[in-house]
């Protein structure tokens, strides 16, 4: 594949500015051949910003997929330290029933209650 012109004469920073000034394609490939001394002509303009907005989608994606990626395995940790929690609280719950209010005491005061979530 051929390198775009825009890369290979290093006119990437003028390009998005000129694009960030809201210029046409044409525009962007007039002040670019003025400024380098290079024809630039507006299909490599055209072709150098679809590539680049390919890129920027893609990674956006990618990065869209690792915050979801991110999300669920919080939930699932919030949701095994329901489970744990919970089944610290029936043991809570079992030593009050057998007596043993040391353990019940302890458990109940890091985590809540017995009965209660």
């Amino acid at each position: 594949m051929r390198v775009n012109n825009i890369i290979k004469f290093n006119l990437e920073t003028r390009a998005k500015e000129l694009r960030w000034e809201s210029k046409s394609m044409e525009d962007i490939a007039c002040t670019l051949s003025e400024e380098s001394g290079q024809t630039i002509t507006k299909s490599t303009v055209y072709r150098y910003f679809e590539s680049n907005d390919k890129i920027a989608s893609q990674m956006i994606e990618k990065n869209d997929k690792l915050k979801i990626k991110v999300i669920e395995t919080e939930i699932n940790t919030i949701e095994k330290r329901i489970e744990i929690i919970d089944t610290l609280l029936k043991i809570a719950e079992q030593a009050q029933e057998c007596g043993d209010l040391r353990v019940a005491v302890f458990l109940t005061s890091c985590y809540g209650s017995p009965g209660q979530p």
